[in-house]
């Protein structure tokens, strides 16, 4: 069955912290943690991953439903009302998702969707960038498998 992690990355958040506190940022991050568990069921694990990064493993979800699925997740992100924390300023998440078949360990599709996730980051921010690797060896380092891409 493939796999695919999605990583999501609040946009620009330490500016949040710096402007409005990190009282402030500390409400943000709940609110978005609180839309992201609505995705959490049998085929899909959240899990804070540090800061303002979370992380979603999927199991047997792929190609054009798991692109909605991601998207549903950065429309849902921006969708939050934050107003009474941040005013009138929006608040944007950036998705990296690395899908895989096999399965390849943690650590290698963590480096898979964070990859994603830097291209999201520098093609504007508040994007879903989706990196389907299949076929690859189970022991590939992302530099491999980008290679042979």
């Amino acid at each position: 069955m493939p796999a695919a992690l999605l990583v999501v990355d609040i946009d620009r958040f330490k500016s949040i912290n710096d402007i409005y506190g990190h009282d402030a940022g500390d409400v943000v991050l709940c609110g978005i943690a609180h839309r992201i568990e609505r995705w959490e069921g049998p085929m899909c694990t959240v899990a804070r991953l540090g800061g303002e990064e979370f992380g979603l493993l999927t199991i047997g979800m792929e190609g054009i439903i798991l692109g909605r699925f991601a998207e549903s997740i950065r429309r849902g992100i921006a969708a939050c009302d934050h107003s009474e924390t941040v005013g009138e300023r929006p608040v944007t998440a950036s998705v990296g998702v690395a899908e895989v078949r096999p399965a390849c360990d943690f650590q290698q599709l963590y480096r898979l969707a964070d990859e994603a996730l830097y291209d999201a980051k520098r093609g504007g921010r508040n994007k879903v960038i989706v990196q389907r690797h299949y076929d690859m060896p189970a022991r590939a380092s992302a530099r491999e498998v980008a290679r042979s891409n």
